[in-house]
């Protein structure tokens, strides 16, 4: 809701605004990125909309959100004041800047960066501290006060997505412990299908980066998110992120790997783990002593354990320099997953 001069100007809603000052309500349709693409309202009231006179607005954008010049039109005083666009964000035309205000920074769809550094970007040292969704601004959105929002997807696949994502949650708890505190962060973690890729130029079956929120999940294809080991483990990868703990210490690839064997509650099969501690971590499901994994025993087996598989990986030259990290610190994001489930 926008006052202007003390008075009501315009109230948003979900399919448009209505405009206080004309009493005329202005309906939108938005792409799946929440970008305004067209408004129109019918004015003579005949529930026919004609283009010449009732089609208010229509906006393309550039992928970065810079709108297209030439054929774009805003030919109505209905639009005067209302400024939201770019991923339904508003712009700030002071100065002749032309910003979005995104709350916490502001944007410059001219260049796709942020015009602000962001706040914690000693966390994510893989990008730069101005970069928009990790350079994927066709499957991504940056919002504010969302946590976990999935993009890019067709009715088919949200639906299908929904209904995967409920099914696994109902049955494993542990997953459903870090799908829930996703659910209720202050960051943003979205969720996706699209290209992966891997440092050797293969495609993997999922992949998720840091962003200025939050996190990006993409897997490969729905396949990929069919399978329970891959979608546990970059979920776990999200949890990491989310929980924003001291991971100097960590070799993360092997945590949301032991976090999978949980969730999994069986071999992952992966090139690199240590059987013996896989079939400690069984002993310890079969026992029902989930405790343990707050022990001086699991914590050693633990180290000891990661820091084969980074051997391993060195020795074999695979996977990105978090596969080949020692370990010396506590697995803190598997505790906490566990002790919470433990919990409930």
């Amino acid at each position: 809701m926008r006052y202007v001069k003390g008075k009501l100007s315009f109230l948003p809603t979900a399919e448009g605004f209505f405009n206080a000052e004309t009493n005329a309500y202005v309906y939108q349709y938005k792409d799946h990125l929440g970008n305004v693409r067209l408004s129109y309202s019918d004015k003579s009231g005949d529930n026919t909309i004609q283009s010449s006179n009732e089609i208010i607005e229509e906006t393309n954008y550039y992928p970065f959100g810079l709108a297209h010049k030439g054929y774009n039109q805003k030919n109505d005083a209905l639009m005067k004041d209302y400024k939201y666009q770019y991923n339904g964000k508003e712009k700030q035309e002071e100065l002749g800047l032309n910003f979005y205000d995104y709350g916490a920074r502001n944007y410059d769809a001219a260049i796709g960066r942020w015009m602000n550094v962001d706040p914690l970007a000693e966390k994510y040292m893989r990008f730069t501290p101005y970069v928009y969704v990790a350079n994927n601004p066709i499957m991504f959105i940056d919002p504010d006060g969302r946590k976990i929002v999935p993009t890019g997807m067709t009715p088919t696949q949200r639906k299908a997505y929904d209904s995967r994502i409920n099914d696994v949650r109902g049955t494993n708890k542990m997953f459903n412990t870090i799908y829930s505190s996703l659910e209720s962060s202050s960051k943003t973690h979205t969720i996706g299908f699209g290209s992966t890729i891997s440092v050797n130029g293969n495609t993997v079956p999922g992949q998720v980066s840091p962003t200025s929120t939050g996190s990006s999940v993409v897997f490969e294809n729905e396949g990929s998110f069919n399978n329970n080991p891959v979608l546990f483990e970059e979920f776990f990868h999200a949890y990491q992120i989310d929980n924003g703990l001291d991971n100097s210490g960590l070799n993360l690839e092997f945590e949301a790997k032991v976090g999978t064997t949980f969730m999994n509650e069986g071999t992952i099969n992966d090139d690199g783990m240590d059987f013996d501690f896989e079939f400690e971590i069984f002993d310890m499901m079969l026992d029902n002593n989930l405790e343990k994994v707050n022990s001086k025993e699991f914590s050693e087996s633990y180290k000891n354990a990661a820091n084969k598989f980074s051997k391993y990986n060195i020795d074999n030259n695979v996977g990105t320099s978090n596969y080949k990290k020692e370990t010396s610190s506590e697995p803190n994001n598997l505790k906490k997953m566990i002790n919470e489930t433990n919990t409930k």
